[in-house]
């Protein structure tokens, strides 16, 4: 009865669709069953590596492919879409999360690029995230960039 094994099957398979990984190398197709990924890209994984080395993965516009299961790592605390907060604490940051308002380009080394409703996450320390120094913040971009950011252009998230 291919029926009653359907809703085991099904919640299986809903529960790898749940786990979320980031690229860590860009990678260049060199087929139509592989998928281009550039470093920092956030993707849901539809199916894990069956010992090939290969993953089958889904990024933000739908496209699908393989990718290298070493190009990527773990990223279930952060979102595939710029407007969902992150879901878990990162290992590198303070767990606090600022929504950028505003565009921002980094005028100098050391400072971070953020889009109008970008999440950053803010670093920890004495002198890190709000502590930084007088109107400048200091965070992780989703791509896990750090550096520093004009604290009028982001809220609390």
């Amino acid at each position: 009865m291919p029926s009653s094994s359907m809703p085991h099957n099904t919640s299986s398979h809903v529960e790898e669709l749940n786990r979320l990984a980031r690229a860590i190398f860009d990678f260049a197709a060199s087929s139509s069953f592989e998928l281009n990924m550039t470093e920092g890209t956030v993707v849901r994984v539809l199916e894990e590596d069956d010992g090939s080395g290969w993953v089958k993965v889904a990024d933000s516009e739908g496209e699908n492919g393989l990718v290298p299961a070493t190009y990527l790592e773990d990223a279930s605390g952060w979102p595939l879409e710029k407007s969902e907060p992150p879901r878990q604490i990162s290992q590198k940051g303070s767990g606090i999360y600022v929504r950028a308002l505003y565009d921002y380009r980094a005028q100098e080394p050391g400072e971070l690029t953020i889009d109008e409703g970008d999440f950053v996450e803010l670093s920890c320390g004495t002198n890190g995230g709000q502590n930084y120094a007088d109107g400048w913040w200091e965070g992780f971009s989703r791509d896990g960039k750090k550096g520093i950011f004009p604290s009028n252009y982001v809220d609390l998230a």
